[in-house]
């Protein structure tokens, strides 16, 4: 009887830890897509500068915010990541997962508001 208690455990833990190299190989995934789309951006934005002065600033200042939108994603990525990787019983990842949410949002919105203009 005691057998089948340990068992189940141990299979309860081999479950877990599978879900959890699971999850930190999508994240890490993610980071580094994060990284390749945001240096896409800025060359695209940098590369198609013009002579107008007005509109070379504004590409410029799209180029920042790429950079400061890929940033902060990477790092709550990061920060997801090791809170998966050290506390697996938690959820405490959940608040910076949802944080990138909003910034992936945001970031959107932003793109989207500034093109229209």
């Amino acid at each position: 009887m005691q057998s089948d208690s340990l068992d189940q455990t141990i299979f309860q833990y081999n479950r877990l830890i599978w879900l959890q190299r699971f999850a930190i190989s999508g994240f890490v995934t993610e980071a580094i897509s994060d990284g390749l789309i945001t240096i896409g951006m800025v060359h695209y934005l940098l590369r198609s500068r013009g002579d107008v002065q007005r509109t070379n600033s504004a590409l410029k200042l799209l180029a920042f915010y790429s950079i400061n939108c890929g940033i902060l994603s990477i790092v709550c990525i990061a920060i997801t990541t090791a809170f998966i990787a050290i506390l697996p019983q938690t959820l405490i990842w959940v608040i910076f997962f949802n944080c990138q949410t909003a910034l992936y949002f945001c970031s959107f919105m932003s793109m989207y508001v500034l093109s229209r203009h």
